[in-house]
């Protein structure tokens, strides 16, 4: 495993089935199976699980082959503690099958990859706000866990600070893609502060629990849902009351046909039912419009078929919008959301540079380090050595020393020359100390072999050099 590389390796919506996700997030979902994983990779590990990926992002350096094998082990206990283990998941689990199903970044390409999902140019839909928050909790939790810890951090750190330049110099996340983005922002048309007013969700489905959703996500605090099926908007209410993003606003429930009836109570209608038909006539809900004294009301249908007449827009003050006019704001935004990215990914490869030169850097300054203390051990062992045969040191015995330290310090490099050794490219100084003074071989204090061991050494320099060009040119 080579120090302070990365590996990022998971099953992504676009290459692996929903239900073979799910096996890895129910698996690792417990606190005590996820210490488990970082046990079994033996290094600092965050799990990242969101509804479209899998993800784990690793220190170190791992085959494509063991993490296949990883992955079908995890999968294979967790489902054969459950009773759930058939012929059926045995093939689809095999190591073989998964490398159809996962996705490997290593090294650089894995923090490029970690930028990306922290920025949202990775998700389902690009710019998704929730992500970055995602990555962090994950990050969160395996600290608390003890399954990350200092060597991932300068990586995760970084990838949040790219996230938060994406955020602050492009668009990406201001232009809404789906339409309960789209459903708000068309509101926010006419009323742009959503706290002060009040709104009426009609149905209890899946759009309906998207829009009710991004409404309060956007300041909404009044909010009332109303179904044929009061069961069914109880149920509603009660799940989005449950999250989080709900505290401190007004959820109700209000019956259906009074509702209708009643629209004038309301400054925004988002009608999104399964419904054949329209829901809403002009001649139902005019007299309660007529009674808002002129204030606008605005109705949004994202029923298809609608659900509300067209006919309805012809009301004083009223705003009616339809799936079409939602679709022209979600095109719009999808344009400027492509632009959005491109501008993003120059960012990520700005600070993927900038990270990488980082890196190098400190890599460099360790081995100058390193030369250092042991430039500064011979000089300590020559001056040593020659002042027990003398009081003081002399001109003649200064001389001698500084031959004995200069044979020392180019015995390599002469080495290398006399054999006219081809260098590699050398990324960093770094690099070049390593291959022109043998860092890996130096003794911490010059004098430790022996006589006959320092000349096998020398014997042998050639070929250590040798060793060392290949190991370079190996972990490149």
């Amino acid at each position: 495993m080579s120090p302070g590389a990365l590996t990022y390796f998971g099953a992504h919506y676009r290459l692996c089935p929903v239900e073979v996700r799910e096996v890895w997030a129910r698996a690792l979902a417990d606190d005590d199976a996820a210490a488990r994983l970082k046990r079994l990779l033996d290094t600092e590990v965050v799990i990242i699980s969101t509804c479209n990926r899998f993800d784990v992002c690793a220190l170190g350096s791992f085959t494509d082959d063991a993490l296949c094998r990883l992955f079908s082990r995890v999968a294979e206990d967790f489902l054969k503690a459950r009773g759930e283990w058939t012929k059926q998941w045995e093939s689809r689990l095999s190591p073989s099958r998964l490398h159809g199903c996962l996705r490997f970044a290593h090294d650089l390409e894995a923090l490029r990859l970690l930028f990306r999902v922290s920025a949202s140019l990775d998700s389902l839909v690009i710019g998704e706000p929730h992500i970055l928050g995602q990555v962090k909790d994950a990050y969160a939790r395996a600290r608390k866990l003890g399954l990350g810890g200092p060597g991932l951090t300068p990586f995760f750190a970084r990838a949040f600070h790219v996230a938060k330049r994406v955020r602050n110099e492009t668009d990406l996340g201001k232009n809404g893609v789906s339409i309960g983005h789209a459903a708000v922002e068309i509101t926010r048309r006419v009323y742009e502060n959503l706290a002060e007013h009040k709104i009426l969700v009609v149905g209890a489905g899946e759009m309906a629990r998207i829009v009710t959703q991004h409404f309060m996500a956007c300041g909404a605090t009044h909010v009332s849902v109303a179904n044929r099926t009061r069961e069914r908007a109880v149920a509603l209410v009660e799940e989005i009351a449950a999250s989080p993003a709900s505290a401190g606003s007004c959820l109700t429930v209000r019956d259906l046909t009074p509702s209708l009836l009643a629209l004038g109570e309301f400054d925004v209608v988002v009608v999104a039912t399964s419904a054949t038909g329209f829901l809403v006539e002009r001649k139902d809900a005019e007299k309660s419009l007529h009674k808002r004294g002129g204030r606008p009301t605005v109705v949004v249908d994202i029923s298809v078929p609608r659900n509300v007449s067209p006919d309805l827009a012809n009301c004083e003050n009223a705003f009616v919008f339809d799936v079409d006019d939602l679709d022209k704001i979600m095109e719009h935004n999808r344009v400027a959301r492509r632009e959005s990215a491109r501008r993003a990914e120059v960012i990520v490869e700005r600070e993927l540079e900038s990270f990488s030169h980082e890196r190098r850097q400190r890599e460099s300054l360790k081995s100058v380090g390193r030369f250092h203390a042991w430039v500064r051990n011979a000089v300590v062992f020559e001056l040593t050595r020659r002042s027990r045969a003398n009081v003081g040191i002399s001109l003649e015995a200064a001389e001698v020393i500084a031959e004995a330290l200069a044979k020392r310090l180019v015995a390599n490099g002469a080495a290398l020359a006399r054999d006219l050794a081809t260098l590699p490219p050398l990324d960093n100084v770094g690099d070049a100390l390593e291959v022109l003074f043998r860092l890996d071989d130096l003794k911490s204090l010059p004098g430790e072999e022996d006589n006959a061991g320092q000349r096998q050494v020398s014997r042998k320099r050639s070929s250590d050099a040798r060793i060392i060009l290949l190991r370079k040119e190996t972990q490149r």
